[in-house]
């Protein structure tokens, strides 16, 4: 790995990592490497940014431990701020975790109904498999802006 100061910051762990090193492993051999996390991540996070996240607007991940959670941690990170939550919760406590959090957008992934029905949050889903994901609303990519 590249010499990284003691600071640094997501954007510039990503890219000190050497581009060829496998960066996630995932289920059945197919390990991806930091090249790999790096594009997906500055997708989801041109499209988290185009979905209104910031700093000042929080999103939450409700998703299982996996590549992807770890890819929309680190893309929602460097749109601005991540609250990642588990999945296990029950509606109200998630609910109340939004509210205190002040979440407007949250990323789950395709299915989990319980979490489109919350008032004043905006759902979008996590859809792909291993590395090769995108966002979605109601079916339609999330459009992307500019990082």
């Amino acid at each position: 790995m590249a010499d990284v100061p003691p600071a640094a910051t997501v954007p510039e762990l990503l890219a000190a990592g050497a581009a060829d090193a496998i960066a996630v492993q995932g289920a059945g051999g197919r390990d991806a490497t930091f090249a790999d996390l790096r594009a997906t991540v500055d997708a989801l996070g041109g499209q988290l940014r185009g979905a209104g996240v910031s700093a000042n607007e929080r999103a939450a991940l409700v998703l299982p431990n996996g590549p992807g959670m770890a890819a929309a941690f680190l893309a929602a990170a460097t749109a601005g701020t991540a609250a990642p939550l588990n999945p296990r919760y029950r509606e109200e406590e998630l609910t109340l975790s939004f509210e205190e959090l002040g979440v407007r957008v949250v990323v789950a992934p395709p299915g989990a109904e319980e979490i489109s029905a919350l008032p004043g949050v905006r759902r979008l889903d996590l859809q792909g498999d291993g590395l090769d994901l995108t966002l979605t609303e109601n079916g339609e990519p999330v459009p992307t802006a500019p990082g």
